[in-house]
């Protein structure tokens, strides 16, 4: 049989703090894997932002958006207050000085120029009717050209011939002078204003940044080339160069230094733009909820371990908890169990769930950026349409020359045909003495009629040398020099020379170019040489223009470009909406265009949330394409996963609710019942009956319960005729004090006392103790009674006789049912205070002297009651005094214990017995305050044994 040891060990306060221990572990494991992801997605967030607030620092510092924004003022100025007002003036003046950027500004009305400033007397030869000559078509157009050429030339230098200045209306266009980047920008509006727009020597990126963000705390700029920094207020240049290397050596834009969060952006030209964000903020701002969680389940955890180690050893806190919830109900240890098994799916749920929507929320970003970056794909390589369409138009027009002279009609009918535009496409045919048939150029103004004299004699000399005749030996030694420069595969051009009908694309300037030749070597006369030149620079943006705006009417799927590239700029959108944030959009795009990055941003369409993605596109270098995806589409996704989360921790919920509903039913009413039956029984309620719910063992044990309770009354009459048979109230002779108390353990006693006024004047009382309780215990008591009756009060059989009587009987009737009963006999005579004593393995009377005021026990080593067929008698005889008193007890006050199980004992019970005494208390009074100290002592409650007391005290 198992020890009680081991049913402690596994006491319901154990299993259930061993339990909860493994559920917080468990908990708290969640808790930092959920923390974790929270970390890293909030890390993201935080430099995804650091990375945007940097859009708006590059569009007001970045060369040319600052021209441009200065311009944007003196045209808002002028339309507001007028070209001739002081408002214009004076902002063209806080450009000067505030802002240091030199400027010459002209403006026009209707054409004519009317207002200038800073401009000098050799610009208004060229400026004065730049804008009429831009206005103009045809052959005077083509005159303005001529005489406006070399002016511009000299102005602007190569590439910004009059066409070409035309071109980039409403756009900054940088141009370089010795080694110096400037801009100019013109426009003109329906009102007739008209403007040309001069930046002559920009400032410098760190004079740009200085004069827009004089004292920022949060932005910074440098030149890492010259270790030249404006640091962001309370940080050093120091600070911001060591925490761009350190940036720089992890291979990543951002770094954490000197108590900041840094973030850098660098363009093409080397210079860096930098956000610092206070890392004591950061961590401030940083969710702390699954970190709380996290740090109180391991509290809890390690509690809870405590507890149950403690428990194990016997020791504080364990022993008090566990004994509290040992000491519960099973109605409250069930709806504790029930609890902790719906509390910890609930917070595993949100934990998990948090982290799952953390990661799916990560996932959807991503193919955001994947899918927008697959959306702009085909806009960078549709291009290669217009380049078949532009080689196509060669074959076409080489095919066509062979049976139509050359013509402007010729030209653009296959130029339609192709869907080639006019403009800035060339076609140049020549003949076999390299005279030429027709061109679209000015050789006054295009700047490549000598190079193509040199390539197109080189060609024909090599594929029809026969159409040449005497012309083949008739050279220049140019014309020999540049033969042998451009036959050689060191710069390229012998290859091209060598392959004739096909088209090539490269560079000429700043854009690429097709460039399709082939020579005439089976015709006699007409044509010998041909070559057709497309800028894709404007092939590219009429492409690009038709594109978008048929895709214009999605309303969750955006797709957008800006003209941004190194050369010209028109921060203009494609196409252009009214409910986008055109200054946010065009940051981005300007941001993606000087670091050569995707960038990744969140805006607003009409109020709606959308994921914005901006990459330059490579293949021509002129637009920034932008994809805008709704948030709102793609966040839906979310939604069958929140409510899914919501539904689990739900059902965990019911289930657990209806599980403890379930127990409830099954297990805890039956026992409620139960216990109300208890108390019944101990409340002697004869009329409750415990309801029967089920028939199956909680059936059974009501039943059971109900006839125990039916059966009390017939206990509570044998309780009556028990009491009957002890006396009612003591018998004192007088100058003596005489109390009785005793108390039953339950309904039927075994203990048995009792008093008896022998013949010859002496009084005999008896104190005796059944072994165990209830009815037979009741019985043996009763067949004792019935011996001293029997004895009568015959004072010679006292106390010898009658213990010998009782013995013989116990020994016959009780023994073989293993029924023994101890007995003391005490007989006083009242006039002499003799006091004598027979005792049969009854506790020891004691003897209290009032001369020695200390008690003593009068001891009298025996056998109980029917334990031995013939007893051993001894006759103790004492003598008692005035004050002195003698007290008989049965065991069952020693052994009430208390809370720890420490019994009363001997020792306090005698103890007590002196004070009492010395204090001189009554016998019954005595008996009160005995009885009040032992329940002060001991576990409320029914007694454990049986208690009597007798008390004799000599006045």
């Amino acid at each position: 049989m198992r020890g009680s040891s081991y049913f402690k060990s596994v006491s319901f306060g154990r299993l259930t703090t061993i339990f909860a221990g493994i559920m917080l572990l468990f908990v708290s494991l969640t808790a930092l894997q959920t923390w974790q992801k929270l970390n890293l997605e909030y890390d993201r967030k935080v430099i995804s932002q650091l990375e945007a607030s940097l859009d708006q620092v590059i569009w007001q510092t970045s060369d040319e958006a600052f021209v441009f924004n200065r311009f944007q003022e003196f045209i808002d100025t002028a339309k507001m207050h007028g070209i001739n007002s002081l408002q214009l003036q004076e902002k063209v003046i806080e450009c000067r000085d505030h802002y240091q950027l030199p400027v010459k500004l002209f403006f026009y009305q209707n054409g004519l120029l009317t207002r200038a400033f800073f401009s000098e007397k050799t610009d208004l030869p060229l400026f004065t009717p730049i804008l009429q000559g831009m206005q103009a078509t045809g052959e005077e157009f083509k005159e303005a050209q001529r005489q406006l050429h070399q002016m511009l030339l000299n102005q602007f230098g190569p590439g910004n011939r009059l066409e070409l200045v035309k071109l980039t209306k409403k756009i900054i266009k940088r141009y370089r002078v010795k080694d110096s980047d400037q801009f100019y920008y013109w426009n003109e509006t329906e009102d007739g204003l008209g403007v040309f727009f001069i930046a002559t020597h920009p400032n410098t990126f760190l004079q740009r940044f200085a004069s827009v963000y004089q004292k920022s705390f949060e932005f910074g700029a440098g030149d890492p080339a010259h270790n030249d920094w404006i640091p962001p207020a309370g940080v050093t240049s120091d600070q911001v160069a060591a925490a761009y290397l350190k940036a720089g050596l992890s291979g990543q834009n951002h770094t954490v230094a000197s108590g900041h969060i840094w973030y850098f952006i660098t363009d093409e030209t080397g210079m860096v733009w930098c956000r610092a964000f206070s890392l004591e903020t950061s961590e401030s701002q940083r969710p702390q909820w699954a970190l709380a969680i996290l740090i109180a389940a391991l509290l809890l955890c390690l509690v809870s371990l405590v507890v149950y180690l403690s428990s194990l050893v016997g020791i504080i806190p364990g022993t008090v908890v566990c004994n509290w919830l040992d000491s519960l109900s099973i109605k409250y240890r069930v709806l504790g169990l029930f609890s902790m098994a719906s509390i910890f799916p609930v917070i595993f749920t949100v934990l998990i769930g948090a982290a799952s929507l953390a990661d799916r929320a990560e996932v959807i970003e991503n193919a955001i950026v994947s899918e927008s970056l697959a959306a702009i794909e085909p806009l960078e390589k549709m291009i290669n349409i217009r380049i078949a369409q532009c080689e196509q138009l060669g074959h076409d027009l080489r095919q066509a020359l062979t049976t139509e002279p050359a013509s402007e009609d010729l030209f653009m009918r296959y130029l339609q045909k192709n869907s080639v535009p006019r403009l800035l496409s060339r076609i140049e045919v020549r003949d076999e003495e390299c005279n030429t048939l027709f061109s679209t150029d000015d050789r006054a103004v295009h700047g490549v009629a000598e190079a193509m004299d040199v390539f197109s004699r080189i060609a024909m000399k090599l594929h029809s040398p026969a159409r040449m005749g005497q012309a083949i030996n008739r050279v220049s030694p140019a014309e020999i020099v540049s033969e042998s420069v451009l036959s050689t595969d060191e710069i390229g051009m012998a290859t091209i020379i060598r392959q004739r009908g096909r088209q090539w694309v490269f560079r000429m300037g700043t854009f690429p170019t097709t460039w399709y030749w082939d020579a005439f070597p089976e015709l006699a006369s007409g044509p010998a040489f041909m070559c057709i030149t497309s800028q894709l620079q404007t092939v590219y943006e009429e492409q690009v223009k038709d594109e978008l705006v048929d895709k214009a009417g999605n309303k969750d799927s955006i797709s957008m470009a800006s003209e941004i590239n190194y050369n010209f700029t028109d921060f203009a959108l494609i196409p252009e909406r009214p409910d986008v944030d055109r200054e946010a959009l065009l940051a981005a795009a300007l941001a993606s265009s000087r670091s050569g990055r995707v960038v990744s941003r969140v805006t607003n369409i009409g109020g709606r949330p959308f994921w914005l993605v901006a990459k330059a596109e490579k293949n021509v270098g002129t637009h920034v394409f932008l994809h805008l995806i709704s948030q709102q589409e793609r966040l839906n996704s979310l939604n069958p996963l929140k409510w899914r989360l919501a539904a689990g921790a739900l059902m965990a919920l019911i289930v657990s609710l209806l599980g403890a509903m379930l127990v409830t039913r099954l297990v805890v009413l039956p026992v409620q019942d139960l216990g109300e039956g208890i108390s019944a029984i101990r409340l002697r309620n004869h009329s409750y009956r415990t309801p029967v719910r089920r028939d199956d063992e909680f059936g059974a044990l009501a039943n059971a319960f109900n006839k125990v309770i039916s059966e009390l009354k017939e206990l509570e009459y044998g309780k009556i005729v028990q009491e009957s048979l002890l006396p009612r109230a003591p018998i004192v002779p007088d100058g003596y004090d005489i109390a009785f108390f005793t108390t039953s353990a339950t309904d039927l006693a075994g203990d048995y006392h009792d008093n008896i006024q022998l013949d010859d004047g002496r009084l005999a009382i008896i104190l005796g103790d059944v072994t165990g309780h209830g009815i037979s215990a009741a019985l043996a008591m009763a067949m004792a009674k019935a011996t001293v009756n029997h004895t009568g009060k015959d004072g010679k059989k006292y106390p010898q006789g009658l213990m010998d009587s009782l013995n013989a009987l116990f020994s016959k009737e009780l023994k073989p049912r293993h029924k023994f009963m101890t007995l003391v006999t005490i007989v006083i005579d009242p006039i002499s205070g003799k006091l004598e004593v027979d005792n049969a393995g009854q506790s020891y009377p004691r003897l209290f002297s009032a001369e020695k005021k200390v008690s003593e026990d009068v001891a009298i080593p025996s056998m109980p009651l029917g334990a031995m067929k013939k007893r051993r008698s001894k006759v103790e005889i004492r003598q008692m005094q005035s004050n002195d008193a003698v007290i008989l007890y049965s065991d069952g006050i020693i052994e009430c214990s208390d809370k720890s199980g420490d019994m009363f004992g001997y020792d306090r019970f005698n103890s007590l017995f002196d004070s009492l005494m010395n204090q001189r208390y009554s016998a019954d009074g005595a008996l009160k305050e005995m009885m009040r100290q032992l329940d002060e002592f001991r576990v409320p409650g029914a007694f454990p044994d049986d208690v009597t007391l007798v008390l004799v005290r000599k006045l």
